[in-house]
Parts: C-alpha cells; sequence; structure tokens
C-alpha cells in the first residue's frame, strides 16, 4: 500500500535497509525454528533422564554445550545488534 521497496535494490531502489531488515529477520526466524526447537525438544528428553538419576549425565553436558546451539545464539546477537545500527 505505502510502495516501500522492501526488496531494495532487486526493485530497483537506492536504498537496501529494508532489504537487510528483512533478511535479519528471517535469519533469526530461521534460527528458532531450525536450531532451538529441535534442540529444546531432545534437552527435554535428556534433561528428564538426568533428574531422575539425581545426577548431570555426560549427555546432558554435551547438549548443554552444543557448538550449533552456541553459533546460532551468536548468528542472534549479531543479528540483533546489526539491526540496531
Amino acid at each position: 500500500m505505502i510502495k516501500w521497496p522492501i526488496f531494495g535494490f532487486l526493485q530497483g531502489a537506492s536504498q537496501n535497509w529494508l532489504l537487510a531488515s528483512n533478511i535479519l529477520l528471517v535469519i533469526g526466524l530461521s534460527t528458532v525454528f531450525l536450531v532451538f526447537v529441535p534442540h529444546n525438544r531432545k534437552l527435554e528428553a535428556i534433561l528428564q533422564t538426568a533428574l531422575a538419576e539425581g545426577r548431570i549425565t555426560p549427555e546432558l553436558s554435551a547438549a548443554l554445550d552444543d557448538k550449533v546451539v552456541k553459533l546460532a545464539n551468536r548468528i542472534e546477537e549479531v543479528a540483533i545488534l546489526a539491526s540496531r545500527h
């Protein structure tokens, strides 16, 4: 309705801030559904096992130290910082 160029240079616009904002939004949503939701489902089962045993299991330690989740957290942090400028 407003005819803002949300696709930036792809629509021939001189500014790309809407395109960059949309890319950051898609990255943030993707990390939630592709990384965090599946990881938390797996973590829930591992956590229940550790609670039943009353100790921190090696599986729980490994799940809490997941490199993919750490990377996804860093990507989200960078996206948030980039969107503030």
